[in-house]
């Protein structure tokens, strides 16, 4: 192993303006590879845009928007959190939220983990003190 890094070395001690204008030339050519690199993050990487899901994506922006909505809740510990009087309280909200015109609700609130046992919510407080969830 040694032979060879005495060899190399020799080489680019000898050869050294070569050496040289060849690490130039990959250090130009690696930044103009580099600078033509583009993020694609969007739905349009996964499906084609002429497809009906892409195109049934954006109409739906059109009406609601892609943005991400997250509730936080407060408490000072998650037991405290998933009390039956607190997740009936954010059940109220939803219930409130979804009564309003033009809100549409579909499938179970993502703050409530034993949300896919029923909706009673006796049931799901239940299974949360059980840890079945």
């Amino acid at each position: 192993m040694n032979k060879i890094f005495n060899r190399l070395g020799r080489f680019i001690e000898e050869k050294r303006a070569l050496v040289l204008i060849a690490s130039v030339i990959l250090l130009l050519g690696a930044v103009l590879g580099a600078s033509r690199l583009g993020w694609a993050t969007g739905l349009e990487t996964m499906v084609s845009t002429n497809s009906q899901v892409y195109k049934d994506y954006q109409e739906f922006n059109q009406y609601f928007g892609n943005e991400t909505l997250i509730v936080m809740v407060k408490g000072d510990a998650t037991s405290n959190l998933i009390q039956l009087d607190n997740i009936q309280a954010m059940d109220a909200i939803e219930q409130k939220m979804s009564a309003t015109d033009g809100v549409a609700f579909r499938g179970r609130p993502r703050f409530c983990p034993a949300a896919g046992h029923g909706s009673d919510l006796r049931q799901s407080d239940a299974a949360l003190r059980s840890g079945d969830y």
